[in-house]
């Protein structure tokens, strides 16, 4: 009660506010931390999803955007979901395209045929005015005693019989088209049917025909129609290496086809070749870069090889430089 100081007393005293803020800073920021990783996480998840999900639309997409009506091919797609029909869809396409330019393709070769048999009857009346015209005036001259029409005689005929060989050379290769169909296949040594033709071209000395062959090479095949594209091919290759001077090379090959099955008859030769504008007409009929001809040539062989199951096709051979003309046959 005096107010004297009796005794001191101490008892410990911790500020717990500076502790609290740093452990909610610590906490807030692992929340942030684990936030921020969830969310990144998702994000990933959810574009694989997205991208899983949307995959066959880009293929679509991409499918559609390179399209090419020689070269269609479906969509694979083994899921079974909302997707599924869209891509059903695009096939159904594809194949209807398909089927679309095939047919399309094959209306078009019809119509060069049945074009190519009307340029051929014209071709075959038009002459025969001009040479009944001559041969009545010669008939008139001769009647009439004129004695000029021995002079004219040797002048008519050499122009009749001109034309009556264009005429034979059409009608004979439009009818091989007609019989193609009617003549059996036989069991024929290639190599032998090529080496014989070869031999039989090989005679021009300024030629240089050069055949490299394959022994039992056997095929299934009309003999008169196989004769007679591998003596197109020769022909051809021959009247290209005229047009140029100098050195003039053939090359004939009989080897294995690239794909089984095939044995491949190549021709080359190191005239100028066929331009860029022309290599998709050369198998057309009524096309020809020459000054005569029917223009069916090659046309016709396309034929003839394609009815036996095999293909041809025309490249720029890389041994001559010129043209190069493969032949792909099926083996017996």
């Amino acid at each position: 009660s005096s107010g004297r100081m009796v005794a001191i007393a101490s008892s410990p005293f911790t500020d717990l506010t500076h502790n609290l803020q740093t452990e909610a800073i610590l906490h807030v920021t692992t929340i942030i931390v684990i936030f921020l990783l969830l969310l990144m996480i998702s994000r990933f998840v959810t574009f694989e999803v997205v991208s899983r999900m949307f995959e066959p639309i880009k293929q679509l997409r991409r499918k559609m955007t390179v399209t090419d009506v020689d070269h269609l091919e479906p969509l694979e797609y083994n899921q079974d979901d909302e997707i599924t029909p869209l891509v059903q869809a695009y096939n159904r396409m594809v194949q209807d395209l398909g089927e679309s330019s095939r047919r399309l393709a094959q209306v078009e070769r019809d119509k060069a045929w049945t074009d190519m048999a009307r340029r051929v009857a014209h071709d075959l009346k038009n002459p025969l005015t001009p040479i009944k015209l001559q041969l009545q005036m010669l008939m008139r001259m001769k009647s009439s005693g004129n004695p000029a029409w021995e002079d004219r005689f040797d002048e008519v005929a050499n122009t009749v019989l001109y034309h009556v060989d264009l005429l034979a050379d059409s009608a004979d290769q439009f009818s091989t088209f007609a019989k193609m169909y009617d003549q059996k296949p036989e069991r024929l040594d290639l190599d032998a049917l090529v080496r014989q033709e070869v031999d039989l071209f090989d005679s021009r000395e300024d030629i240089t025909v050069d055949y490299f062959g394959l022994p039992e090479a056997w095929v299934m095949a009309p003999r008169p129609q196989l004769t007679r594209v591998v003596v197109n091919l020769i022909t051809n290759a021959i009247q290209a290496v005229d047009e140029v001077s100098g050195e003039k090379r053939l090359l004939v090959s009989l080897r294995n086809g690239v794909e089984d099955g095939f044995y491949e008859i190549v021709v080359e030769d190191n005239g100028p070749g066929v331009s860029e504008s022309n290599q998709e007409r050369i198998f057309t009929p009524d096309f020809t870069t020459k000054t005569s001809g029917s223009g069916l040539g090659l046309a016709i062989c396309k034929r003839i090889v394609e009815h036996c199951g095999g293909t041809i096709a025309y490249s720029r051979s890389f041994t001559l430089g010129g043209a190069c003309f493969t032949v792909k046959y099926p083996k017996a």
